[in-house]
């Protein structure tokens, strides 16, 4: 992949600078799983 686009390794690190909790599946805060489900 570093041969088509020298910057991937910076790239995949800003992916996931801006995450918003409220769009993914599920996370892990304080040790404790939750899950985008508990809030519906």
């Amino acid at each position: 992949m570093k041969k088509t686009n020298p910057f991937i390794e910076s790239n995949i690190f800003k992916s996931v600078e801006n995450v918003n909790l409220d769009t993914v599946i599920a996370y892990k805060k304080n040790g404790e799983r939750h899950h985008f489900l508990e809030e519906y």
